[in-house]
């Protein structure tokens, strides 16, 4: 993916932004939007910030709301990996107003995902919560806005784990696998079973065996698409599983 963008980036000419030939946003914008994004998921953040600030300020001169708000949600997913968490909530605000003043209907979920992550992220699960239902409460279309909802139903797993509602949270897991299968796309395949295998360790922490499963399922996939944050948790957890094993029982202390 990141191969391919800075091919991309190569032969990008003026011409492209100003016939733009159908896209939705400036295609300069979304190029760097999209390999930034993909730098986040390698764990490259200083390269991935370069991007998204060079994309950012494309968008501003062009002063293209559309694409304003397609780097806006990946500089906050940046903001909140890198812990800055104000930052983060005051970019996404700044967008989500903007999606619902212009009608961006296809960005709601995406900005939901984005500030519920960094509340989550602040440990305020009532905000989180509260601001993840929101696309539902608008009643967003699933089937029209697929892009979005991918990352909506994880972040909503998330949130409903830290807020122990279990049930209701694999719930939520098994909605983002579902469409991450339905869209054929690894990468989301991976966040949902990584999800599911959380899910599953909180909700029988005695018998890891399902957990293991999605997090190994996770690891597969995660590797394949060059997650390596994503492929570090799901070592992390298997290990902390397999220490937990090794613990002697009360009993036997």
């Amino acid at each position: 993916s990141i191969e391919m963008h800075e091919r991309c980036i190569e032969i990008e000419t003026p011409e492209l932004d100003q016939k733009r030939a159908g896209w939705a946003a400036y295609p300069s914008v979304l190029l760097r939007t999209f390999m930034a994004d993909s730098l986040i998921e390698l764990g490259d953040l200083d390269r991935a910030e370069t991007v998204a600030e060079d994309a950012s300020r494309r968008a501003e001169i062009l002063d293209h709301a559309y694409s304003r708000a397609n780097i806006n949600h990946v500089l906050g997913r940046l903001r909140t990996t890198q812990g800055r968490h104000a930052e983060a909530l005051s970019l996404l605000r700044e967008s989500w107003q903007t999606c619902l003043d212009l009608e961006m209907v296809q960005m709601y979920p995406v900005f939901a995902a984005r500030m519920g992550e960094a509340h989550l992220a602040t440990g305020d699960v009532d905000t989180a919560l509260n601001i993840l239902s929101v696309p539902e409460r608008l009643d967003v279309p699933l089937a029209e806005h697929s892009f979005g909802w991918r990352y909506l139903f994880i972040a909503q797993g998330r949130a409903l784990l830290a807020a122990g509602r279990l049930a209701e949270a694999h719930a939520a897991g098994e909605r983002a696998l579902s469409l991450a299968e339905q869209r054929g796309e690894p990468p989301q395949q991976a966040y949902a079973t990584h999800l599911l295998g959380e899910i599953a360790r909180a909700s029988n922490p005695d018998d890891p065996v399902a957990a293991e499963i999605y997090f190994n399922l996770a690891l597969e996939s995660a590797e394949k698409c060059g997650m390596r944050a994503l492929a570090d948790a799901c070592r992390h957890a298997m290990e902390s599983s397999d220490n937990r094993n090794k613990e002697p029982s009360i009993a036997n202390r």
